[in-house]
């Protein structure tokens, strides 16, 4: 019986150094601490001799539904390469795998067009990443946000309500929201519209969809500071 639980007592032992060796050599989550910022800060640090510029925006994201949801404030950078595009996205793919991201295959698409960018998606949990390039334009983007419920409260309230012609590849963003009113932009490709809209009987109604700069009379019943541009059309 000695002899047993001196065995067991090894054997748990054994089992204890293992277990300690595997967590002290287990690679550590390079996206514990990963956000969007510092991940373009290191794509920039790495790729990059010099961009354009980096700002904070939105970005578009194609969720497993085929929602296309506009996710709020995307980091991104932007560039003028365009030499040896295979060879860079080879290292920024590179890049993103070793911080466990994954290629999404819903937001890839590496075929240009006249009014469409190639894209390669990448995502881990929320994380969502972009590359997108026109050759053509001598552009290289790269945007990466996280997916919050935010987005997709947005996307559920506003989308139909904006989109009214159905476009699949409209992308509905939301900007400001003062009382009830909201406004925000709608795109498709290249081109798009800002929107206006307001909260009445627990309803949101679309106000306005334009390109143009707005009416003097409608903006002055927006909320203050709802309208910040410094023309406006006198009726």
């Amino acid at each position: 019986m000695k002899k047993i639980t001196k065995t067991l007592l090894v054997l748990i032992v054994i089992l204890a150094i293992l277990i300690a060796v595997f967590w002290l050599t287990k690679p550590k989550d390079n996206n514990e601490d990963l956000t969007p910022e510092s991940i373009i800060s290191k794509i920039s640090s790495q790729f990059f001799d010099k961009m354009l510029k980096t700002e904070e925006g939105v970005s578009g994201w194609t969720l497993n539904n085929d929602n296309r949801i506009c996710l709020q404030d995307s980091s991104y950078l932007i560039s003028n390469i365009i030499e040896d595009i295979e060879n860079i996205n080879k290292q920024i793919s590179s890049f993103f795998q070793s911080l466990s991201f994954t290629k999404n295959l819903q937001n890839t698409n590496p075929v240009e067009s006249e009014f469409n960018n190639s894209t390669i998606g990448f995502e881990r949990r929320d994380l969502k990443c972009t590359i997108s390039w026109h050759i053509k334009d001598k552009i290289y983007f790269i945007s990466c946000a996280n997916l919050k419920e935010e987005d997709k409260v947005n996307y559920d309230t506003f989308y139909n309500l904006v989109n009214l012609d159905n476009d699949q590849d409209a992308l509905v963003c939301v900007e400001k929201q003062i009382e009830e009113y909201t406004k925000g932009s709608i795109s498709f490709s290249r081109t798009g519209a800002e929107w206006y809209a307001k909260k009445e009987n627990n309803q949101w109604k679309l106000l306005l969809k334009t390109q143009d700069s707005l009416k003097c009379s409608f903006a002055e019943q927006l909320p203050d500071g709802f309208y910040t541009h410094d023309f406006c059309y006198k009726d």
